[in-house]
């Protein structure tokens, strides 16, 4: 049922984002190649992480929505007459499941206040860092967002609209990061559904995990690039395991339901 809603905005969209999984970019796709700006700030809550007791400047009317409020928003909407296809709640749908990603990525749920950046980082995109092996300096929200590029290296590179291969190998590689984590606390992590929670959570990894390297150089040695590895692995099966019980939770406790069958 939640798939038939997804799909619902196929003719809108190009074919590589037609199913559940290729959807879950279709936010950014139209950000960077339609060149859509009126939905930006939906993709983060920027809380402030004010550091070296630099007074902010913040302007809190510059965001009125965030990740947060729209994965709220998109939980009341889909709840409401669950059997119709409607535009607002196929759009909320795509969006809950990229934002679901999104506020796991902790640079997505955070601004760095300094004297450097008296008016904040921009979640890490005005922030730099070089790489092993590499010369020049590449953008450090991004090096975040692609988990220090090791989700998808050139030799396994997958591309879209994606074929069977690429979606059995995508496949196989969720079950891969699920077994690893199995009977681990995480399971437990993952049965919550406030997004609040999850935005808390990726503000504390933030200031103690993802920043304090970066505060005395922005060479990324082999350590961090582990530490990147490993802790993107675990915000990622968490942001699976809460978007799947969001969606059941949604289903399951759903009263609206409309009386025109789909």
């Amino acid at each position: 049922m939640f798939n038939s809603v997804i799909t619902s905005m196929n003719p809108l969209c190009p074919n590589t984002s037609h199913t559940l999984i290729e959807s879950s970019v279709w936010p950014d796709d139209i950000k960077g190649t339609a060149g859509m700006t009126l939905w930006n700030d939906w993709h983060f809550i920027d809380s402030p992480y004010v550091y070296d007791g630099v007074v902010p400047i913040v302007n809190y009317s510059e965001a009125v929505s965030n990740s947060v409020y729209i994965v709220n928003q998109a939980k009341k909407v889909l709840a409401t007459n669950i059997n119709k296809l409607t535009a607002e709640r196929a759009l909320l749908a795509r969006y809950l499941v990229h934002l679901a990603g999104d506020i796991h990525q902790p640079l997505h749920s955070v601004a760095f206040f300094n004297e450097t950046y008296p008016k904040g980082d921009q979640g890490g995109n005005l922030l730099k860092i070089k790489l092993p092996g590499n010369t020049t300096l590449g953008n450090f929200h991004s090096y975040w967002d692609a988990g220090a590029y090791q989700f998808q290296k050139e030799t396994d590179k997958i591309n879209r609209p994606l074929n069977e291969a690429d979606t059995a190998a995508m496949l196989a590689k969720a079950q891969d990061f699920l077994d690893e984590f199995k009977g681990t606390e995480i399971e437990e992590l993952g049965k919550e559904i406030k997004p609040e929670v999850w935005a808390l959570e990726s503000f504390r990894v933030a200031q103690n995990t993802t920043y304090p390297h970066m505060l005395t150089t922005t060479d990324a040695d082999p350590a961090y690039v582990t530490l990147t590895f490993e802790t993107c692995k675990k915000r990622v099966v968490l942001g699976g395991l809460r978007l799947f019980n969001l969606v059941m939770n949604i289903y399951s406790n759903s009263t609206q339901l409309s009386e025109e069958p789909v």
